[in-house]
């Protein structure tokens, strides 16, 4: 019975004309592969044509009824593609199989080779179908071959006119404020009673435009390759040095000719224009977004003004951290061997001029104040020279990292300078720190400790540093920054137990240029994410 109850007998009634056709194409392709296989192969290549032809109209024909067959009986002739190709697979598997069996050879493989061509055929023939009806449902476009190209994934610019691109990038910039307008629009009707209205980045009058960023000083040790990548996202300019006091003009000038800047980043050579304070920074006001310092060090920083405009500041974490820690033990070696009067002695021809035996720094107790990057870095370079460090936290580090590093923590600053035969300042310069180191803590100091500052001048009161060292209590300093920079007391300048290096320790070559790097990306990480890698102080965003 059929699928509506009535006799299926009529179905199987299969014109005649479509079966010998399907036969008649399969022996043809027989008889071709037949002659040309005899030539390369067979005694006989006529024999092998028509025996080949043969074979293969039989396939077709009994293919084609089969196939036919199943389709009526069992699917009514209302297929899904799918179905078509079982009915194609089941039909021309059948087919090579019984006509290999009645030619003496094996079912299997006739089974399974004229499976895998039914499967091949039919959802190839499905494909094409699929094919020719979705291009007969597609209106036929009525564009420009600009309007085209505007509208594909990939645009060659080149082969637009200066004013199709203009059009172009006209319809994508309204586009996308219309879908930001849109945006908005569904962040309000979202926005409860007590919300505050959602905050941008950017206004969609700077969509138009890449971030202006503005570099004081040059950008030349960050690479050629870098620079280029960075201005593909941002419109980069360069402020050339100036005296500081006409640093404030310079930036109303630039602005006023080019325009707000969104990103001021502060290259190498600085120091000239501490502090940056209101008083040369406010020409900024209020379109920029960010301020980038390439030193670890903001105590030159107006950071509560910054701040307070909205502005972002940022620092540099690990950038000269090691170099840094390579003048902590440079000074430290230093102030062990005396190396500073040997020097002299040699320079003026009194060769070692009564000099007295210096101090073995092996087996010596160094005492770090701060064991943050750079301090970490000086410990792993004092155990090469057999020194036991300790070192003083406002919080103990994990047990895991203290071993890591080979250090023993102190919880009292003064319990851990009366254990050091050696002292490195290396924390950073902040209300808390400043004049860390004074009467009270040369006093519990060993008779004749070494006394390094690579951090910041004002973490030790100068006035107790020189009355340590007049009377002995320090026996020699290295230090490589001042109270006053560059015009330091004279009293370092003249003294035979003072080292010194006018702020150098984190001024080599690949420590700039990964500073340099470290602020720009500081810079690219805001625009991008909303927040820069390593700002100073926590602000809420900026909107333009």
């Amino acid at each position: 019975m059929s699928r509506e109850g009535e006799p299926s007998a009529s179905r199987t009634s299969i014109p005649v004309l479509p079966v010998l056709q399907a036969g008649a194409i399969g022996g043809t392709c027989g008889l071709l592969y037949g002659g040309v296989s005899g030539v390369l192969r067979a005694h006989h290549p006529i024999i092998k044509s028509i025996s080949t032809g043969i074979y293969w109209f039989a396939f077709g024909s009994s293919f084609w009824w089969l196939r036919s067959n199943i389709l009526r009986i069992q699917f009514e002739d209302n297929a899904t593609p799918k179905e078509r190709i079982y009915s194609s697979v089941a039909s021309s598997g059948l087919s090579g199989g019984a006509i290999n069996l009645a030619m003496n050879r094996r079912f299997l493989p006739g089974l399974v080779i004229c499976s895998m061509l039914g499967f091949v055929g039919q959802y190839s023939y499905n494909k094409l179908e699929e094919r020719q009806a979705r291009l007969q449902s597609e209106p036929t476009s009525t564009k420009t071959w600009a309007e085209r190209m505007a509208d594909s994934r990939w645009i060659p610019i080149r082969n637009l006119s200066n004013e199709q691109y203009k059009t172009m990038l006209q319809e994508k910039l309204l586009s996308v404020d219309v879908e930001i307008a849109l945006i908005d629009d569904r962040l309000k009707e979202l926005k409860g009673p007590g919300d505050e209205e959602p905050e941008r980045l950017y206004d969609q009058n700077s969509l138009a435009r890449k971030p202006r960023v503005l570099s004081l000083g040059t950008t030349k040790h960050l690479g050629e390759d870098f620079i280029a990548e960075f201005q593909r996202e941002f419109d980069l300019s360069v402020l050339e040095i100036c005296p500081r006091g006409q640093l404030k003009s310079r930036l109303e000038d630039d602005i006023k000719e080019h325009g707000p800047v969104d990103g001021f980043i502060i290259g190498p050579n600085s120091i000239p224009y501490y502090p940056f304070d209101e008083e040369v920074l406010s020409p900024l006001v209020p379109g920029c977004k960010i301020i980038a310092s390439l030193t670890s060090g903001y105590n030159m920083f107006a950071v509560e003004w910054i701040a307070k405009q909205g502005m972002w500041l940022t620092n540099t974490l690990d950038a000269v951290a090691e170099p840094t820690a390579d003048m902590a033990m440079f000074l430290l070696l230093a102030v062990f061997r005396n190396t500073t009067n040997a020097e002299q002695s040699a320079r003026a021809g009194t060769w070692r001029n009564n000099l007295n035996p210096t101090h073995d720094p092996s087996g010596c107790t160094l005492g770090i104040v701060g064991l943050g990057t750079i301090g970490k870095y000086l410990a792993k370079k004092a155990a090469a020279f057999n020194l036991k460090v300790i070192y003083h936290n406002r919080t103990q580090l994990s047990a895991d990292i203290e071993s890591e590093y080979g250090v023993t923590y102190y919880a009292s600053l003064h319990e851990m300078l009366a254990a050091s035969d050696a002292v490195s300042i290396c924390c950073p310069l902040t209300e808390r720190t400043k004049g860390l180191i004074g009467p009270k803590e040369f006093a519990v100091m060993k008779d004749g400790a070494y006394l390094v500052n690579t951090a910041r001048g004002p973490i030790v009161d100068e006035k107790s540093l020189i009355e340590a060292l007049e009377s002995g209590k320090i026996a020699r300093a290295g230090l490589d920054v001042f109270n006053e920079e560059p015009d330091f007391n004279p009293y370092f300048k003249t003294s035979d137990k003072v080292i010194i290096q006018p702020h150098l320790a984190g001024l080599t070559d690949a420590a700039v240029r990964r500073a340099g790097r470290e602020s720009f990306e500081n810079v690219r990480a805001l625009f991008r994410a909303g927040r820069p890698i390593s700002p100073v102080v926590d602000i809420q965003l900026n909107v333009g």
